[in-house]
Protein backbone atom coordinates (compact mmCIF):
# COMPACT_ATOMS: atom_id res chain seq x y z
CA UNK A 1 0.00 0.00 0.00
CA UNK A 2 2.96 2.31 0.51
CA UNK A 3 3.74 2.20 -3.20
CA UNK A 4 0.17 3.26 -3.93
CA UNK A 5 0.62 6.37 -1.77
CA UNK A 6 3.96 7.25 -3.34
CA UNK A 7 2.88 6.96 -7.00
CA UNK A 8 0.67 10.09 -7.06
CA UNK A 9 3.39 12.09 -5.31
CA UNK A 10 6.03 10.96 -7.81
CA UNK A 11 3.59 11.75 -10.62
CA UNK A 12 3.15 15.27 -9.26
CA UNK A 13 6.92 15.74 -9.18
CA UNK A 14 7.24 14.57 -12.80
CA UNK A 15 4.39 16.89 -13.78
CA UNK A 16 6.14 19.85 -12.14
CA UNK A 17 9.31 18.92 -14.02
CA UNK A 18 7.42 18.91 -17.32
CA UNK A 19 7.89 15.16 -17.80
CA UNK A 20 4.30 14.57 -18.85
CA UNK A 21 4.63 11.00 -20.13
CA UNK A 22 6.27 9.86 -16.89
CA UNK A 23 3.64 11.76 -14.88
CA UNK A 24 0.83 10.09 -16.84
CA UNK A 25 2.29 6.63 -16.25
CA UNK A 26 2.81 7.15 -12.50
CA UNK A 27 -0.57 8.79 -11.95
CA UNK A 28 -2.30 6.18 -14.08
CA UNK A 29 -0.73 3.41 -12.02
CA UNK A 30 -2.08 5.00 -8.85
CA UNK A 31 -5.61 4.40 -10.18
CA UNK A 32 -5.12 0.67 -9.59
CA UNK A 33 -4.89 1.26 -5.86
CA UNK A 34 -7.53 0.13 -3.43
CA UNK A 35 -6.43 2.97 -1.15
CA UNK A 36 -8.96 5.84 -1.45
CA UNK A 37 -6.33 8.52 -0.85
CA UNK A 38 -4.06 7.23 -3.62
CA UNK A 39 -6.92 6.75 -6.06
CA UNK A 40 -8.30 10.25 -5.45
CA UNK A 41 -4.82 11.76 -5.67
CA UNK A 42 -4.32 9.96 -8.98
CA UNK A 43 -7.54 11.46 -10.37
CA UNK A 44 -6.52 14.92 -9.16
CA UNK A 45 -3.02 14.53 -10.56
CA UNK A 46 -4.40 13.50 -13.93
CA UNK A 47 -6.70 16.53 -13.70
CA UNK A 48 -3.66 18.75 -13.27
CA UNK A 49 -1.93 17.01 -16.16
CA UNK A 50 -5.00 17.61 -18.32
CA UNK A 51 -4.95 21.33 -17.47
CA UNK A 52 -1.30 21.81 -18.43
CA UNK A 53 -1.79 19.90 -21.68
CA UNK A 54 -4.87 21.93 -22.65
CA UNK A 55 -7.52 19.24 -22.04
CA UNK A 56 -9.60 21.51 -19.84
CA UNK A 57 -12.96 19.74 -20.09
CA UNK A 58 -11.21 16.50 -19.20
CA UNK A 59 -9.54 18.24 -16.26
CA UNK A 60 -12.84 19.55 -14.92
CA UNK A 61 -14.42 16.10 -15.19
CA UNK A 62 -11.49 14.45 -13.41
CA UNK A 63 -11.50 17.06 -10.64
CA UNK A 64 -15.27 16.65 -10.25
CA UNK A 65 -14.93 12.87 -10.08
CA UNK A 66 -12.15 13.11 -7.51
CA UNK A 67 -14.16 15.58 -5.42
CA UNK A 68 -17.23 13.32 -5.37
CA UNK A 69 -15.12 10.26 -4.53
CA UNK A 70 -13.35 12.08 -1.70
CA UNK A 71 -16.72 13.16 -0.26
CA UNK A 72 -18.16 9.64 -0.47
CA UNK A 73 -15.06 8.15 1.17
CA UNK A 74 -14.66 10.96 3.74
CA UNK A 75 -11.11 11.40 2.46
CA UNK A 76 -10.36 15.13 2.05
CA UNK A 77 -7.49 16.38 -0.07
CA UNK A 78 -4.42 16.55 2.19
CA UNK A 79 -3.41 20.14 3.03
CA UNK A 80 -0.05 19.69 1.29
CA UNK A 81 -1.82 18.79 -2.00
CA UNK A 82 -4.69 21.28 -1.77
CA UNK A 83 -2.92 24.30 -3.35
CA UNK A 84 -2.03 22.35 -6.51
CA UNK A 85 -5.55 20.92 -6.80
CA UNK A 86 -7.17 24.31 -6.20
CA UNK A 87 -4.85 25.91 -8.78
CA UNK A 88 -5.74 23.25 -11.37
CA UNK A 89 -9.46 23.69 -10.74
CA UNK A 90 -9.12 27.47 -10.97
CA UNK A 91 -7.12 27.26 -14.21
CA UNK A 92 -9.65 24.91 -15.83
CA UNK A 93 -12.54 27.15 -14.71
CA UNK A 94 -10.83 30.26 -16.08
CA UNK A 95 -9.99 28.65 -19.42
CA UNK A 96 -13.41 27.06 -19.95
CA UNK A 97 -15.64 29.74 -18.49
CA UNK A 98 -18.03 29.10 -15.62
CA UNK A 99 -20.83 27.43 -17.58
CA UNK A 100 -18.68 24.91 -19.49
CA UNK A 101 -16.60 24.23 -16.39
CA UNK A 102 -19.68 23.56 -14.25
CA UNK A 103 -21.15 21.23 -16.89
CA UNK A 104 -17.92 19.19 -17.03
CA UNK A 105 -17.49 19.26 -13.22
CA UNK A 106 -21.04 17.98 -12.72
CA UNK A 107 -20.44 15.26 -15.31
CA UNK A 108 -17.38 14.12 -13.36
CA UNK A 109 -19.21 14.24 -10.03
CA UNK A 110 -21.95 12.03 -11.46
CA UNK A 111 -19.47 9.23 -12.22
CA UNK A 112 -19.04 6.33 -9.86
CA UNK A 113 -15.41 5.62 -9.02
CA UNK A 114 -15.17 2.83 -11.61
CA UNK A 115 -16.42 5.20 -14.31
CA UNK A 116 -14.01 7.92 -13.21
CA UNK A 117 -11.07 5.50 -13.29
CA UNK A 118 -12.10 4.21 -16.72
CA UNK A 119 -12.44 7.78 -17.99
CA UNK A 120 -9.08 8.79 -16.51
CA UNK A 121 -7.45 5.72 -18.08
CA UNK A 122 -8.89 6.35 -21.54
CA UNK A 123 -7.23 8.33 -24.30
CA UNK A 124 -8.04 12.03 -24.39
CA UNK A 125 -11.43 12.63 -25.96
CA UNK A 126 -11.69 14.92 -28.94
CA UNK A 127 -13.25 18.28 -28.29
CA UNK A 128 -12.04 18.51 -24.69
CA UNK A 129 -9.39 21.14 -25.18
CA UNK A 130 -9.16 24.85 -25.17
CA UNK A 131 -11.12 27.89 -24.25
CA UNK A 132 -14.85 27.85 -24.88
CA UNK A 133 -15.45 31.57 -24.46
Amino acid sequence: WLEALILPELGAVRLAEGQYEDAYELLGNSLRSSTPRALAAGLEGLGNLAVVTGADVRAARLFGGADAFRQRENCPTPPVDKPAVDRGISDARRKLGESAFQEAWDSGRAMCVEEAVAYASSADDEGETGDRS
